[in-house]
């Protein structure tokens, strides 16, 4: 594992960052500052990132920061697993909702494992099963953090914040409604692809079995016919 900087939170680098960032020079020369900012206001991600640079001001080396440009890669397995949990959780509620992605992790969880254990091709497949995994168990750990806020503040365990609510409240509205004719013909049309892609793939196993039986006996029937052959030149 390469050390490739630090983070911290704020909207701006000051000359704390500044100091720290020196320090943190003795070991990397060039690392990356993350700068996340939690009063964030725009839909945006509000995660920054800077490298340093030695630019002369006022006739004097002094350490700068520049703002770096990036992009987020999200594994394929990743993105689907966290948008099927958002999608289930978005009409559950209580403990049910947790029971029903708590076995949808030891699920996942069984098939990586099992995954594992397969040679070859089988290794990316529990890489990517690994992956949905993660995020689905992170996704899980948010929303009943979220839940448990919620209850806390209906029974007045905490005082209530109309800026968390209000939050919260949007945040269950950017999911998909599961009791739209829309989310059950879409989930039905899912259904029907992987259903398909299974029986595929069954249909495919048939047929090499097939074909190597059809090997094995053809090898077989020579071998019997060139046998009675060579007795019939003996006797």
């Amino acid at each position: 594992m390469e050390f490739l900087g630090w983070y911290t939170t704020g909207d701006q680098p000051n000359d704390e960052d500044l100091n720290i960032h020196r320090q943190i020079c003795q070991i990397n020369e060039s690392p990356i500052l993350l700068k996340l900012n939690p009063q964030a206001k725009h839909s945006d991600l509000p995660v920054t990132m800077y490298e340093s640079v030695i630019d002369l001001v006022e006739g004097e080396a002094t350490m700068l920061f520049v703002e770096l440009h990036y992009t987020l890669a999200t594994e394929e397995a990743e993105r689907i697993g966290v948008d099927h949990v958002a999608r289930m959780s978005s009409n559950e509620a209580g403990e049910s909702s947790l029971a029903t992605e708590e076995a949808e992790r030891i699920g996942v969880d069984h098939v990586a494992r099992m995954s594992s254990n397969e040679a070859g091709e089988s290794s990316l497949v529990a890489e990517h099963l690994t992956a949905q995994h993660s995020a689905i168990k992170m996704l899980h750990s948010r929303v009943r953090l979220v839940l448990q806020y919620v209850r806390a503040v209906q029974a007045g365990e905490l005082p209530r914040s109309h800026e968390i609510l209000r939050e919260a409240y949007s945040l269950s509205h950017r999911l998909p409604v599961m009791v739209t004719d829309r989310f059950r013909q879409d989930f039905y049309n899912q259904c029907n692809d992987v259903g398909l892609m299974t029986y595929l793939g069954t249909i495919t196993k048939g047929c090499n079995d097939i074909n190597q039986f059809v090997n094995k006996f053809n090898i077989l029937y020579d071998r019997q016919g060139m046998g009675r052959r060579m007795r019939g030149l003996f006797f």
